[in-house]
């Protein structure tokens, strides 16, 4: 089992140090908002997962290509984070955009497997059996 409050902790203390250290638009603290989400979405604390994951959104809207593959991967966990709070209209816009232009590096495609994991996930959460199928059965035949 994964101690995500131990991530948390240890995360959030290097956010403190970056904010002092670093410009507040770097990918480094976009990184490391990202990790501080990650671990409190591992927790279902996904309403504070919420604001980490927003303000590392417009971060990396702002330094990267339009692009990169680390915007739509970024969508993919807030559609995560806001469907764990049962607000689905606005997770199922997230995602399907997320998964749509997501196309990470060759040695990293498991990204793109879960931002279709998120999709399957949100539909069966959502009490919409027939979607969820549509979706997983796109995951079984690796037509992601």
């Amino acid at each position: 089992k994964k101690n995500y409050t131990e991530a948390y902790t240890i995360y959030s203390d290097v956010l403190e140090v970056e904010r002092k250290s670093i410009p507040i638009d770097s990918a480094g603290i976009a990184f490391t908002l990202m990790d501080i989400a990650k671990s409190l979405c591992g927790e279902m604390k996904y309403s504070d997962a919420e604001s980490f994951l927003r303000e590392c959104l417009d971060i990396r809207k702002k330094i990267l290509d339009p692009d990169s593959w680390l915007i739509p991967n970024t969508k993919s966990w807030l559609g995560e984070a806001v469907a764990g709070q049962n607000r689905y209209e606005e997770a199922e816009q997230l995602l399907l955009d997320a998964y749509t232009k997501i196309n990470p590096p060759e040695n990293l495609m498991s990204r793109k497997k879960m931002a279709l994991e998120r999709i399957v996930n949100l539909y069966e959460a959502w009490g919409k059996p027939e979607k969820a199928t549509q979706w997983r059965n796109k995951l079984l035949g690796e037509d992601f």
